[in-house]
């Protein structure tokens, strides 16, 4: 069933966010390389000593997720919660993100670039769906890329891993109808890569342009 809702989801991303909040002091958390959006530019929602970002209210066009809010650590952000924003042009994610939900990027048409966190390790069906990436960086923690999360990104033409080869969701279709020339590059003493992984063409990082 999850499958199939993506998939109308995802035919439809080209035709065609959630809220809360709260406040507290807690630990000391290490603040990201770069300067964040303020916490208003954010719905959120808390609980326990987490905190979820539920959608951007923002008007630059650099999306800066924040480390933490009211001394709370930014661990997740939620399915859809940027879905069909046409600000965002660029997103930064701190750390403490580990997984990227469901379609939580899905049509954010005027998206092209993503710096994604050292420590991700998976993201999910569609998150990236019908957005204008030009080139996405994996770090070398990702475990696991869910169906069409790339799906519809005709300006991609390269993904770069840093680690093994992920595991890809059931019915795979990660990266297609992306740029003509799409390529993946990988590290050669990293595990699972070939000529021809997933049926898109691979090659080594030293022979990315």
């Amino acid at each position: 069933m999850k499958k199939s809702v993506l998939s109308c989801l995802l035919a439809a991303v080209l035709l065609f966010g959630i809220a809360g909040c709260g406040n507290s002091s807690g630990p000391d958390i290490p603040p990201p390389a770069y300067t964040p959006n303020p916490a208003s530019d954010f719905t959120y929602e808390i609980t326990g000593d987490k905190v979820t970002i539920t959608s951007y209210t923002g008007e630059s066009g650099l999306m800066a997720v924040p480390s933490a809010i009211d001394g709370k650590e930014v661990t997740e952000l939620a399915a859809s919660a940027f879905n069909k924003n046409k600000i965002i042009t660029e997103v930064l994610l701190p750390d403490s993100i580990t997984v990227i939900a469901d379609s939580c990027f899905m049509a954010c048409s005027n998206l092209a670039r993503i710096t994604l966190p050292p420590g991700l390790t998976r993201i999910e069906a569609g998150a990236f769906g019908g957005c204008a990436l030009e080139e996405v960086e994996f770090p070398e923690t990702l475990e696991f890329l869910d169906f069409a999360c790339f799906y519809y990104n005709e300006e991609l033409t390269a993904a770069i891993f840093n680690g093994d080869a992920p595991e890809i969701g059931e019915t795979g279709w990660v990266f297609s109808n992306c740029g003509s020339d799409f390529t993946v590059y990988y590290h050669p003493d990293k595990n699972g890569w070939a000529d021809k992984w997933q049926g898109y063409n691979a090659l080594p990082i030293s022979e990315k342009p």
